[in-house]
Parts: structure tokens; C-alpha cells; sequence
């Protein structure tokens, strides 16, 4: 992932990787991850709308959400990253779906999309969006509007070649949530009592730093070296970082 701001100029595309698909106009569109209230939701990212570039499939209804602020561009690896056909909210059998984010509740998962949408007679696009099992099929956010679709759609999973344990996954969670022990994977550390330590990255005044993460010390769980002086900087908001396997 690599974090940028919706203010933020595009890196280059050997930073981010090629493009997912192209806009109507043949601009490119990358996939994304955005926060909003208190789940990490999949989009689009769209880097000709600057200074709103991120477009998101609202949940409820039919709404293109258009967030400003923090948000996170994912490198797309042909070479271990695939899209697999499916329908009806389901994950394609026999393969892993990279994790894209969660709902309100951080239970229910949310994975990235590609559907093909209609724009004229002849002609059609691939558009990203999300989905997700308690969705029925996908989102895809596409000209202000919301498009759901349950039958024939893509899903990116790891390549066959790729083993699924040992990808880097993400969970964003408060200070106030307890940790959810299933999935955060093994700690990578010890504190003194023998409590587990665990990585993290948090955001403060515009960048994103590396943090301990100490859940025994909840709600102030989050620690943060001071680059001025030699204190620890003590937070509540966090997003942690995982590897499933060592």
C-alpha cells in the first residue's frame, strides 16, 4: 500500500504499479482503500478528478461517495494477483481473495472488485469496485451513481503461486475496540509481563508512522517514538499491520 493524501500529486506508476483499468477517456484507474467513520472501504482512484480522485460505492444505498483526506493506493502485482470470475457475493472456490478492508463492524470483510459496465450499445468498461458476502455481489461507483451487481463479476485473489499466509493484511481499529486475537495474526514481541507487542502504522499531523501496538495498555494502546525528544508519544487511533505467517 502507499499512502497519499487526496491533495497529494500521483507518484510515479513504478511506485503504484499499472493501472486496473482505464476511464472512458482512457485515463487510468487504480484501486484504493479509504477510512470512513469506522470501516476501511475498497475504491476507486481516479487520478484525472483531482482534488477528489477517490470514488466509493456507498453501502446503503446508490450513492458515489467522493471523501477527501488520507487514503491508500494499492500496488497491483500481475505476477501475483489475478482477477477470477464469480457471482452472488461468493469468493471464487479454491482461491484467496486479497483482503481489501471491513465494514462498521471490522467482521465483515470487504474484497475489490471488476465488473463490466455499460456505457453505450457498443461499448463496455471495466470498472472496479467492492464486495462482499453480506453485499450479494458488488458495488462498482460509476458516473455519480452506484451499480450492483450480483451475477459475473471479478474478484482479485492471490495468484495460485502466491501462499496466502504469508501476505501482509490490514485491520483499522480504535483504541477503544478490543483486538480481535483471530485475526491479527502472532505477535512480534513481548513486553515485560509477557504481554504481546504487535506493529502498527498511525497517522499524525499528515504523515503516517510506525507504532507498538500494546493492547494490555488499552485504551492507550498505541505508542509512538517522539522524533524530538525521547518520549513516547501515547495515541488512540491506530491501524494495525500484520503478517499472518513469519
Amino acid at each position: 500500500m502507499l499512502y497519499l493524501d487526496t491533495n497529494s500529486v500521483l507518484p510515479p506508476s513504478s511506485l503504484i504499479g499499472p493501472p486496473v483499468a482505464t476511464d472512458m477517456d482512457g485515463a487510468p484507474v487504480y484501486l484504493g482503500v479509504v477510512e470512513m467513520g469506522r470501516g476501511l472501504y475498497p475504491c476507486k482512484v481516479c487520478p484525472r478528478l483531482a482534488p477528489l480522485p477517490v470514488r466509493v460505492p456507498h453501502i446503503l444505498d446508490r450513492k458515489e461517495e467522493t471523501p477527501r483526506g488520507r487514503y491508500a493506493i494499492l500496488h497491483f502485482d500481475r505476477l501475483t494477483m489475478e482477477w477470477v470470475r464469480t457471482s452472488g457475493g461468493r469468493l471464487p472456490e479454491g482461491r484467496t481473495a486479497v483482503e481489501a478492508g471491513h465494514g462498521e463492524d471490522v467482521k465483515s470483510k470487504l474484497f475489490y472488485a471488476l465488473a463490466d459496465i455499460q456505457v453505450s450499445p457498443d461499448r463496455t468498461l471495466k470498472v472496479p469496485g467492492m464486495c462482499g458476502a453480506t453485499l450479494g455481489g458488488c458495488r462498482i461507483p460509476f458516473g455519480n451513481s452506484v451499480r450492483c451487481i450480483s451475477q459475473d463479476y471479478d474478484v482479485l485473489c492471490w495468484s495460485s503461486s502466491v501462499d496466502p499466509e504469508r501476505t501482509l493484511k490490514s485491520l483499522l481499529l480504535d483504541s477503544n475496540c478490543a483486538l480481535p486475537t483471530l485475526d491479527v495474526g502472532p505477535p512480534v514481541g513481548y513486553d515485560l509481563d509477557g504481554s504481546p507487542l504487535y506493529l502498527g502504522a498511525v497517522e499524525i499531523s499528515g504523515g503516517l508512522h510506525p507504532c507498538k501496538i500494546a493492547p494490555q495498555l488499552a485504551p492507550y494502546s498505541v505508542r509512538v517514538p517522539d522524533s524530538d525528544d525521547w518520549n513516547e508519544k501515547i495515541l488512540r487511533r491506530m491501524v494495525i499491520y500484520h503478517l499472518v505467517a513469519t
